[in-house]
């Protein structure tokens, strides 16, 4: 018979000292991800990223140049160079924001906010917002799968459910 790790933590808690428990107490050890770097997407760059998705769904990202980007995306040469160095930057910056997005969207989840069982608001929300963004998705995440792009998103979602958990009272 085994307790189950909030019940176990709990106990602690109860028997330990204040100072012992803010001493073993961690902070949340996905919290890197809020490290990301978010800048305020213009049109052009808008274009860009919608362009390089198209791109996507047909080509993989090492057969798309620039030029072509560009021409897709009816944004100039000088203008991709003032904001990216390579398409690679621009399809990371997109899926990227769409992750962002998406953990604002379920934000509710690591306070608590919703009291639905088995916290079925944040599935629905996920899953609407992944209806919602569909291509990009299956291009990012079947067509052209990167590893980052899964990283990025299980540590998302890692972040959440411990901070769920600590909003829980674990």
């Amino acid at each position: 018979f085994a307790l189950p790790g909030p019940v176990i933590l709990f106990v602690i808690k109860q028997r330990c000292s204040l100072k012992f428990w803010e001493m073993i107490s961690m902070e949340n050890p996905y919290s890197y991800i809020l490290d990301s770097k978010e800048r305020k997407i213009t049109p052009a760059m808008k274009a860009l990223q919608d362009a390089v998705v198209m791109l996507l769904d047909k080509k993989e990202i090492s057969d798309i140049e620039v030029k072509e980007l560009c021409e897709k995306s009816n944004v100039s040469r000088n203008t991709f160079y003032c904001y990216y160095d390579n398409v690679a930057e621009v399809s990371a910056e997109r899926w990227q924001q769409l992750l962002r997005e998406l953990f604002i969207r379920n934000a509710g989840i690591m306070d608590g906010s919703n009291d639905l069982p088995d916290d079925f608001l944040f599935y629905k929300d996920t899953m609407d917002y992944l209806l919602e963004h569909r291509d990009e998705f299956i291009v990012f995440g079947v067509k052209r799968a990167d590893p980052d792009f899964f990283r990025t998103w299980k540590a998302e979602i890692a972040y959440q459910l411990y901070e769920r958990g600590e909003a829980a009272g674990r």
